[in-house]
């Protein structure tokens, strides 16, 4: 009876833990997509059809090697954090495949 109640709680923890890693994912995408829609507008104060071509990285500084070398590191920080959050979730897919197995046996 005890065995049925603990698996019942560890099935609610893990939809629980999944449904969160849905929403935080959902939410990354959604804020890097506005980011790069709103931002340059924010900050130049026009319409991205009035920026020149090249010129986008310039949001963060008028220099353009400085801004291109933001742009990289933002771009490899978010490489970073994905890459982590992936290697995340399989690792709880090998634990909860190990707990299954080691129910089973």
């Amino acid at each position: 009876m005890h065995e049925r109640a603990e698996e019942i709680g560890r099935e609610s923890k893990r939809r629980r833990e999944r449904l969160l890693q849905g929403v935080a994912i959902a939410a990354g995408i959604v804020v890097v997509i506005l980011t790069a829609i709103f931002l340059p507008n924010l900050l130049s104060g026009e319409s991205p059809e009035a920026a020149p071509g090249g010129m986008y990285a310039s949001i963060f500084s008028n220099s353009p090697i400085l801004s291109y070398i933001v742009i990289g590191i933002i771009a490899f920080l978010l490489g970073a954090a994905v890459t982590i959050f992936c290697i995340r979730i399989k690792k709880t897919a090998v634990q909860e495949k190990t707990k299954e197995h080691d129910r089973v046996d």
